[in-house]
């Protein structure tokens, strides 16, 4: 199941996403859709999102509907989830938030590269790298063994890099054409 980069998904008995949207109480409607449990709390509100058109149309039609400031309520809530959402992603772009998981590092280091914000996309890899990602691990021994045996001319050492990464991490494809490619290249040199 895929993770978003904002939160983890609810998962159900059968294996789908799992988005709550009303549960009845005696007195009131419980909102609970996506915004307001990705970020750990629940506004209640007390009108089901279902009939919030109803209360419109209403408005429209007669000039005030009853349900009319229950609405109002409710698109206040959603708007005060959304501005803490913002504020959420906005802490995990800047790296700031400290819930951030491995996966959360991978995805704002590959984000950082495609903005142009190279060092701060490394410095986001490495510690997702120091995490246990292994996706993060691969893509330093790959840039590092790069360095090393073209810019830097050493390829002994990158050699070096990408046996220690195959150690880590298992058998990946691209790896091993380096690591056969840096061996054919170290016997005829030496």
């Amino acid at each position: 199941m895929s993770r978003p980069f904002y939160g983890r998904w609810l998962e159900s008995w059968s294996g789908l996403p799992e988005w709550p949207h009303t549960t009845a109480r005696p007195s009131t409607f419980r909102c609970c859709g996506p915004a307001g449990s990705w970020h750990g709390f629940r506004a209640s509100c007390d009108i089901a999102g279902e009939l919030i058109p109803q209360a419109y149309f209403d408005h429209l039609r007669q000039g005030w509907s009853q349900h009319l400031p229950a609405v109002l309520e409710h698109n206040r809530q959603d708007v005060l989830s959304l501005q803490h959402l913002l504020h959420r992603l906005l802490a995990r772009l800047n790296g700031e938030d400290p819930l951030m998981e491995g996966l959360d590092w991978l995805a704002l280091g590959l984000h950082l590269h495609r903005r142009g914000r190279r060092s701060s996309g490394w410095r986001a890899l490495r510690t997702a790298a120091e995490l246990g990602e292994p996706r993060a691990e691969l893509m330093i021994a790959r840039r590092k063994a790069i360095l090393l045996e073209w810019r830097l001319r050493r390829p002994a050492a990158a050699l070096r890099i990408v046996e220690a990464a195959l150690d880590r991490l298992g058998p990946e494809a691209d790896l091993e054409k380096r690591l056969a490619r840096l061996r054919k290249r170290a016997r005829r040199s030496g």
